[in-house]
C-alpha cells in the first residue's frame, strides 16, 4: 500500500544558520497568523467537511508561490507500507507561530539541520532515513535564502532506496544524481528506513 504525502520544511533565520519548522497559508495576501485548530481542523481531520471548504471559510489561499520543491522520495518495494512524499521549503516569518492538531502533527520546534543531526547520532531524536538525509542537505547552507536559491536552481531527483543485502547487513543505495553526497547508506540489521551507520 503506497500512501501519497506532501511534507513541507519551513525554514527561518534566527541569529545564524537555517532554522527548519513546520505550516503554510496567506490571509489577505498576508502569510497567516492562525492555523487550521478548533473545530475546523477537527471537523477536517473526522471527515466532517473538506479542505476547499475550510480555506473558504476562513478566507486563506495557499501560498503555493513561497513553496519551493526540494525533495522527493518513496519508500522501497520490498515495504508492505510505502509513502510517496515530496518536500518542499517555505520560507516563514520570524514571527510565524504553529499549532498541532494532535493527530497528523503532534509536535513541533525550530532547529537547526545541524542539531537535529547531532541529536540523532546521540540517540536523543529519531529520524527516519529520508528525513536525516534531507536535514544533511539543508545543513549544507547557512541562511535561509541560500537554501532556497540554490533548491530553486536545481531539478529534484525522485528517490526510491535500493536494498542491497551483504553479510555484513543492509545497505541502502540512493542516486548520485539526488545530490545528497553518498550513494550507500549502511543501516545493519535495521529498519530500511532506520538510523545511519555509515556513509561510503
Amino acid at each position: 500500500m503506497k500512501f501519497h504525502v506532501v511534507d513541507q520544511v519551513l525554514l527561518r533565520h534566527i541569529k545564524r544558520g537555517v532554522h527548519p519548522g513546520y505550516l503554510l497559508s496567506h490571509q489577505r495576501h498576508l502569510f497567516a497568523r492562525r492555523t487550521l485548530g478548533g473545530h475546523a481542523g477537527n471537523a477536517h481531520f473526522q471527515g466532517e467537511t473538506s479542505f476547499a471548504d475550510i480555506l473558504r471559510s476562513e478566507r486563506l489561499t495557499l501560498a503555493l508561490d513561497l513553496m519551493v520543491p526540494f525533495a522527493h522520495w518513496i519508500t522501497p518495494e520490498p515495504m508492505p507500507k510505502r509513502f510517496d512524499t515530496h518536500f518542499f521549503l517555505v520560507t516563514a516569518p520570524v514571527s510565524q507561530l504553529g499549532a498541532h492538531d494532535g493527530a497528523e502533527s503532534v509536535e513541533g520546534l525550530w532547529i537547526a539541520p545541524q542539531q537535529a543531526l547531532a541529536e540523532a547520532e546521540a540517540g536523543r531524536r529519531t529520524l527516519v532515513f529520508a528525513t536525516r538525509m534531507n536535514l544533511a542537505k539543508l545543513a549544507r547552507y547557512r541562511t535561509v535564502a541560500e537554501a532556497v536559491a540554490a533548491t530553486r536552481a536545481k531539478p529534484v531527483v525522485t528517490v526510491v532506496p535500493r536494498v542491497k543485502r551483504t553479510p555484513e547487513g543492509r545497505w541502502l543505495q540512493i542516486p548520485a544524481e539526488a545530490d545528497y553526497g553518498v550513494t550507500e547508506v549502511f543501516v545493519g540489521d535495521g529498519s530500511t528506513f532506520g538510523v545511519t551507520a555509515m556513509r561510503t
